[in-house]
């Protein structure tokens, strides 16, 4: 991630789930490692949006998932932040 921010709810939407898609991967996760997703919109205009993209980008996984909406970002223009939570099983000795 370089800090662009696209203009539009949706370009930031899925820029948001390629960044976690990617920084998982990173990591040594996968999509299939989610436990958690977090969302924050900044209008509950974009929940239905949403739901799509995120269907999109998550396809049939399930994580536990939170939703809200807040009255604004640390910078206006930002519309949605995500936050991921992955875990793998332990290892058998």
């Amino acid at each position: 991630p370089d800090g662009t921010l696209p203009a539009g709810f949706a370009d930031q939407a899925e820029h948001a789930f390629d960044n976690a898609k990617r920084l998982l991967a990173g990591a040594g996760f996968g999509l299939g490692d989610l436990v958690k997703v977090t969302t924050s919109l900044t209008s509950a205009d974009h929940i239905a949006a949403y739901r799509d993209i995120r269907r999109k980008a998550l396809g049939d996984l399930k994580p536990a998932f939170m939703l809200q909406v807040v009255p604004g970002m640390i910078r206006p223009e930002i519309l949605i932040e995500i936050e991921v939570w992955a875990a793998k099983p332990a290892a058998s000795d």
